[in-house]
């Protein structure tokens, strides 16, 4: 097992990057989970981390110059846009990447937690039937969750962005010594960046000197080639991919080829060394407030 960093260097700035996994409305029934990953780095391990990622890409991607997606490397699915995807110049090389890339991952320092909100117990603290499986009653169920619950449709969204600005803030004023700032950074997922901007604002509302200390929100397209994003859309994936394999969800893990479930354990299994660990908090409130 490779031996992981797991302080942060103290820096007057740390960014915090957001990823999210599965799907966050409360009334779709094709995920159980949906997961928030929050890492911390500093500007001069992301560059770090920027330079060994495009190592990493030259020697093992057909096209260096596109953004790593996990899913895209670990999963085989049948699309228009697969041959857009960043394969793999030599597909028997598959094991080595992944050992090459943990190897890079361990020579930078980063922090990182995952949050994770079961849906089904989201409808049930809520006392909402689960979803129709078949087309009869979607329409009329759907309707009924916008008329009756409103912005509570999206709740598992919001507690997991609160949790990762959370751990921003908590990292920021940790040392009063010192005045530490940053950015957060996000993949856009559309509607997503909307929530996201809400929760930002409904948290600084309570917090107000976490805003002090942000220096703007940045929304990266899935072209954008920042090394935070990557290391978060690793974590995501793998940390979901985990739960997936406790809970025996076969069907949402049917597009991954079976070779590979060992490699995603194995990757998880690093990432728990380095002490990333994953949360359950779909217990925690609906609303913003404070701890």
């Amino acid at each position: 097992m490779l031996t992981m960093k797991n302080k942060l260097t103290l820096s007057a700035r740390s960014d915090l990057y957001i990823d999210e996994s599965g799907y966050y409305y409360i009334g779709q029934s094709k995920y159980k989970f949906f997961l928030v990953t929050a890492v911390l780095i500093t500007p001069d391990q992301r560059e770090l981390a920027s330079l060994l990622m495009q190592k990493w890409r030259n020697k093992h991607l057909t096209n260096p110059y596109r953004c790593f997606h996990t899913t895209d490397f670990f999963e085989n699915r049948n699309t228009s846009l697969q041959s857009a995807k960043p394969e793999l110049s030599i597909t028997r090389n598959f094991n080595n990447a992944i050992k090459e890339l943990l190897e890079f991952l361990s020579y930078i320092e980063f922090e990182s937690t995952v949050y994770y909100v079961d849906i089904p117990t989201i409808r049930n603290r809520l006392k909402i039937d689960n979803p129709p499986q078949d087309g009869n009653g979607k329409k009329e169920y759907s309707n009924h969750l916008k008329e009756s619950f409103e912005e509570l449709r999206f709740a598992p969204l919001d507690m997991g962005i609160k949790n990762a600005f959370d751990f921003h803030h908590k990292y920021l004023i940790n040392d009063s010594k010192s005045v530490k700032n940053g950015y957060i950074n996000i993949e856009s997922h559309h509607q997503s960046d909307i929530r996201l901007i809400k929760s930002f604002h409904r948290y600084i509302s309570i917090y107000p000197k976490y805003d002090t200390n942000i220096l703007g929100l940045r929304l990266h397209n899935k072209k954008s080639l920042d090394a935070g994003i990557e290391i978060a859309d690793l974590i995501s994936y793998s940390s979901c991919q985990t739960l997936r394999f406790s809970h025996r969800l076969t069907d949402e893990l049917k597009d991954i080829p079976k070779v590979r479930y060992k490699i995603l354990k194995q990757i998880r299994s690093e990432l728990r060394a380095r002490n990333i660990k994953l949360y359950d908090i779909s217990g925690d409130s609906f609303k913003y407030k404070k701890n």
